[in-house]
């Protein structure tokens, strides 16, 4: 009997070893790449139809994605076509429901704690800018005033007005007005103006807004004006290096 036992426990080893698979060593389960890094500077873009993209073939086209991309900034961009620093256009131009001025869509600062603030424009503003220009002076001081109220410790760049229909009077105007608000607020100032900067082969197709290649050199401009500003932060009574 203890020889037949023996025997089927023989033949239930070999059946095991002939049939079963060889044990598998635990294995490791691989691990999830690492999320992608996200920036963290934060930098808002208040301006009109060029902020907002118009023109470009995409928007990582768009001069304000450009300019974030070679910073590093996440951009968040607040662009509505056709407004100014006190033009606010029906919502059927801007594409949203309300096309507030950049006056009013300066109160987003303070919600969105934002490390960069910069806003682009004044284009729009020429016509009313040219029949009141106090009311223009007015808003462009207290768009600046509102947006250092809301982030104190945010670099604020303001880009004057885009020549695309001529440098008048009225617009080299504005161009003035705002850089003395900004610097007002210890901010860094860039003029499309003076030196000139746009020529007819960058505009769109439709000849109201910029093309890719406008988009570029506003880009340009305005990288080298934050390089330059990256130089002298440290010797501004007060203004910090840029982020």
């Amino acid at each position: 009997m203890i020889g037949v036992t023996a025997l089927l426990v023989v033949v239930v080893a070999l059946v095991r070893t002939s049939d079963s698979p060889a044990p598998v060593p635990p294995q490791r389960l691989p691990t999830a790449p690492p999320a992608a890094a996200v920036p963290d500077t934060i930098a808002l873009f208040l301006g009109d139809s060029a902020t907002a993209g118009s023109g470009a073939s995409r928007g990582s086209a768009r001069w304000t994605s450009l300019v974030s991309a070679e910073r590093g900034w996440r951009e968040l961009n607040l662009g509505r076509r056709g407004t100014g620093y006190t033009a606010s256009p029906p919502a059927d131009v801007c594409s949203y429901s309300r096309c507030p001025s950049f006056l009013r869509m300066a109160t987003r600062v303070a919600d969105e704690d934002p490390d960069v603030v910069v806003i682009a424009g004044g284009q729009n503003d020429t016509f009313l800018a040219h029949d009141d220009p106090d009311l223009e002076r007015r808003a462009i001081q207290a768009t600046f005033a509102t947006v250092r109220a809301g982030a104190p410790d945010a670099l604020i760049v303001a880009i004057g007005p885009a020549p695309i229909w001529g440098a008048g009077e009225t617009l080299r105007a504005i161009d003035a007005e705002v850089e003395a608000a900004v610097r007002s607020v210890c901010g860094v100032f860039l003029s499309l103006v003076d030196p000139p900067l746009l020529d007819p082969e960058f505009l769109a197709d439709d000849g109201l807004h910029l093309g890719d290649a406008g988009h570029e050199a506003v880009a340009k401009r305005v990288l080298a004006a934050l390089a330059e500003a990256d130089v002298r932060g440290a010797e501004s009574p007060c203004a910090a290096p840029a982020p």
